[in-house]
């Protein structure tokens, strides 16, 4: 993994009507690279969006850097980085296939790739 360091991070959800909600303001945070680091806190205090910002799941303000190099305009597939919630969701109007076919799909693996990874996981699985 590489070192994060997160510059005067912000972040509001749109509400209806026109309003904003602050979730994180002017975060300023190291995580350095090969190290483990633990973000905790209550439920509700942003951990979960703090992370979606790194991924670039979220638009934020502010600047994130990967071992030094901006990556405030890179996309989600270039960052390098993964995120599982700790609530598992599948896509319901997709079968077993589809779901695990999803993000292969989206970093453009062949059909060949997707279907040798799927059966070597619904192995592992034993779907």
């Amino acid at each position: 993994m590489p070192g994060i360091k997160i510059e005067n991070l912000s972040f509001s959800y749109k509400k209806k009507k026109n309003s904003t909600q602050d979730v994180l303001f002017n975060i300023n945070a190291t995580f350095p690279s090969n190290k483990i680091s633990v973000i905790v806190g209550p439920s509700g205090c942003g951990k979960t969006t703090l992370l979606k910002t790194i991924l670039g799941l979220e638009k934020y303000s502010g600047d994130i850097y990967f071992d030094n190099v901006l990556v405030n305009n890179l996309s989600i597939q270039d960052r390098g980085l993964s995120y599982v919630n700790q609530n598992i969701t599948l896509f319901e109007h997709l079968t077993a296939f589809e779901n695990i076919a999803f993000p292969l799909k989206l970093i453009h693996a062949s059909s060949d790739e997707i279907r040798a990874r799927i059966k070597e996981v619904a192995e592992l699985l034993h779907i």
